[in-house]
C-alpha cells in the first residue's frame, strides 16, 4: 500500500460570529458559516464550490453536506459516506464538551480533527491520503464536532 504524507490544516474563528476559516498555513482555503438561530444548518465554501451543510433536527450526529438529496459527505453515528470512496468509512467522535476529537477513515486514509475552545472553538486537522473534496470533508467533520459541542452546552444548561 502506498504511504501518503500527512498534511495539517487549521480551523480558526472568522471575522463574524459562527464563521470559521480553514487554513493551509498560507491562506484560507475554505470557510464554514453556521446559521445564527439553530445549529442545524450552515454553508461551506471551498475553491471547488458552495454547499449547504445540515444536521438532522432529531439525530444530532447525522450531518449532510451537499445539495438536498445529493449529499457529497454524510456523517452518521459510526460511519460516513464521502466522495471517491465506494464503501462506508468509519466516523467517530470522542471527548467531552470543549475538547473533542473526530476521526474519519483510518490508517493511510484518514482525517483526524482535534477541536478545543469555549468561545470561538478552533481545530487542527491531520489529513493522510488523497481525499476528493478534501476541504469539504474537513469542514463537514468540524461542523459535526461543533454540533456535538452545542448539544453538550444545551444539555448542561437545562
Amino acid at each position: 500500500m502506498e504511504h501518503h504524507a500527512t498534511r495539517t490544516l487549521t480551523i480558526t474563528p472568522g471575522g463574524q460570529r459562527r464563521t470559521f476559516l480553514l487554513n493551509d498555513g498560507r491562506e484560507p482555503v475554505g470557510s464554514l458559516a453556521i446559521a445564527r438561530s439553530l445549529t442545524t444548518r450552515g454553508e461551506i465554501r471551498t475553491p471547488q464550490g458552495r454547499w449547504p451543510v445540515t444536521r438532522d433536527a432529531k439525530e444530532w450526529f447525522s450531518v449532510d453536506a451537499g445539495d438536498p438529496g445529493q449529499s457529497l459527505v454524510s456523517l452518521r453515528r459510526d460511519e460516513a459516506t464521502v466522495p471517491g470512496i465506494s464503501t462506508q468509512v468509519p466516523w467517530h467522535i470522542t471527548g467531552r464538551f470543549i475538547h473533542l476529537h473526530g476521526q474519519l477513515g483510518q490508517g493511510d486514509h484518514a482525517i483526524s480533527l482535534h477541536a478545543a475552545g469555549w468561545r470561538g472553538p478552533h481545530a487542527t486537522a491531520e489529513i493522510t491520503g488523497a481525499w476528493e473534496h478534501e476541504h469539504l470533508a474537513v469542514l463537514t467533520c468540524f461542523f459535526g464536532l461543533y454540533c456535538r459541542r452545542r448539544r453538550a452546552i444545551t444539555l448542561l444548561s437545562t
